[in-house]
């Protein structure tokens, strides 16, 4: 093996990932979790990627292959979702790793010419995309297989309960900003609702917590593996309400009248 072609290796992107989901506390922690992971893969022009794609159609499901863009480096050991202590990287489906590749088994829902519709993915808005590949369950499903110490450590989950108040609260916010926030409490809070590394939640009483969602605020309880969303609040300091300083997103009117209404 000659060295020199290995550190020569290159890799350029087929297509690019489009969703909602632009930030990575949106995304689910396994695409198969997503309650809302549906988006759509345009493949680049000019390449004949249509015509590589044409046979797709009628595959259930797709392996894609992509690139961590938003990861900068590497961990030989990890805290993962699950809690307890770090394991090695390569026993876990972290996305920092040496090469920050991904490997995703997504729903296959349309095919239309350069743009592949898909769901129940991880993915997040403009990924990379570095190759597709169709899932065969003769050759990629082994159900029985040992999965080591992930298989002694099956996570609770936790029921979500919404109160009258702030089930109105998260509709009114869909209907105005087009977030699926229902959908992303479950996924986030379902399994772990308790603070961890990347997750945006902070303690502040023996059984209270804050999940920061966006610019939004999701304060709830936790009793008996019980997770009870309280209310939801505006993540904007008054200055920024009043508009006496500037917000990178454009929702400052929303969360005016959702204080209003609320």
């Amino acid at each position: 093996m000659n060295p020199s072609k290995i550190e020569n290796m290159q890799c350029q992107p087929i297509g690019y990932f489009q969703s909602w989901q632009t930030e990575r506390y949106m995304a689910a922690k396994q695409g198969e979790l997503a309650e809302n992971g549906k988006g759509k893969i345009l493949l680049l022009s000019n390449c004949n990627y249509e015509q590589a794609a044409e046979d797709l159609l009628g595959m259930e499901r797709i392996w894609v292959i992509y690139w961590f863009h938003k990861n900068k480096n590497w961990k030989p050991k990890v805290q993962t979702p699950r809690g307890g202590h770090k394991r090695g990287l390569f026993a876990t489906r972290s996305p920092h790793r040496p090469n920050p590749i991904g490997l995703s088994c997504v729903s296959l829902l349309e095919v239309k010419g350069r743009e592949l519709v898909i769901d129940k993915c991880d993915l997040l808005h403009h990924t990379p995309i570095l190759d597709i590949k169709p899932y065969l369950p003769y050759a990629d499903a082994f159900p029985l297989s040992k999965q080591g110490w992930i298989a002694n450590e099956k996570p609770h989950q936790y029921t979500i309960i919404w109160i009258e108040r702030s089930e109105k609260q998260a509709i009114f916010i869909e209907k105005k900003t087009g977030l699926a926030i229902r959908d992303t409490i479950l996924q986030r809070l379902s399994e772990n609702p308790l603070p961890f590394p990347g997750h945006r939640i902070k303690q502040i009483s023996l059984s209270a917590y804050v999940l920061a969602f966006k610019t939004w605020r999701i304060h709830y309880s936790i009793a008996n593996f019980e997770v009870t969303i309280e209310k939801i609040t505006s993540g904007y300091d008054q200055e920024t309400l009043e508009g006496k300083k500037t917000s990178r997103w454009p929702d400052v009117s929303v969360h005016q009248s959702f204080i209003n209404m609320f």
